[in-house]
């Protein structure tokens, strides 16, 4: 019995310098980052926004092609089973009406 009493509090002094070990680990790469950042030329610090929007047209048109598939799928899925459509839309309707009557 004291041999897990032992392998605990071992454990827990492993934890504790694991814990100190990330603590300075963090501190030392802001330390370093703090010494190596450059201020950003202006060139690239406009840049920035027109990167920023393209980044975010890109995604606009991946989940505009994203909805679109889902709604083919969706379409058919609907075509291939009618009754399944109504019923899950019947179901679906009173679980939103109880959450939303309460």
């Amino acid at each position: 019995m004291a041999r897990k009493s032992e392998q605990k509090s071992e454990l827990e002094r492993l934890r504790e310098e694991v814990a100190d070990l990330r603590a300075k680990t963090s501190e030392d790469e802001k330390e370093s980052r703090r010494e190596t950042e450059e201020p950003a030329p202006a060139e690239s610090v406009a840049a920035e926004p027109d990167k920023a929007e393209e980044e975010l047209q890109e995604t606009i048109s991946e989940l505009e092609g994203a909805l679109s598939e889902f709604a083919d799928r969706a379409g058919k899925e609907i075509t291939q089973r009618p009754l399944m459509a109504v019923v899950g839309a019947f179901v679906l309707g009173i679980l939103v009406g109880r959450l939303f009557s309460r």
